[in-house]
């Protein structure tokens, strides 16, 4: 059998379905970065942590309130991915998320960038498949 590949995303604020474009992606897992240390040769490797994210863009319509969802601090997020024949894939639960850069409109498609990362020590995604 095939593995099946991600297709569609959906993301929950809170308890909100939000309306998004499909270029959505979470990251950092709560997981560190490794980057190689350099002399004459590799030295070894240094990590950083990274904390955990999700990206999107939100469709801007008049049932949403940009200043409410930016004002969201500790808040869940779930990022649910459907495999490309529609069946229910990979869901990320994040806890103790917040919201980011304040959220600027582009006109046409109402276009709105968000991002909501880890805001405690306590932050993770809990992967759920």
């Amino acid at each position: 059998m095939a593995a099946k590949v991600t297709g569609r995303i959906r993301i929950a604020v809170g308890d909100t379905w939000l309306p998004i474009k499909a270029n959505a992606k979470a990251g950092g897992m709560g997981l560190v970065e490794r980057n190689e240390v350099m002399g004459e040769v590799v030295l070894g490797y240094s990590e950083t942590a990274v904390a955990p994210y999700v990206e999107f863009t939100l469709v801007d319509r008049t049932d949403i309130s940009l200043l409410q969802l930016h004002a969201k601090t500790d808040v869940t997020v779930i990022f649910q991915a459907f495999y490309s024949d529609g069946t229910s894939g990979k869901t990320y639960i994040g806890d103790n998320f917040v919201s980011g850069t304040p959220p600027e409109v582009t006109a046409g498609e109402g276009e709105t960038p968000f991002r909501f990362f880890g805001g405690t020590e306590d932050s993770e995604w809990e992967e759920l498949f």
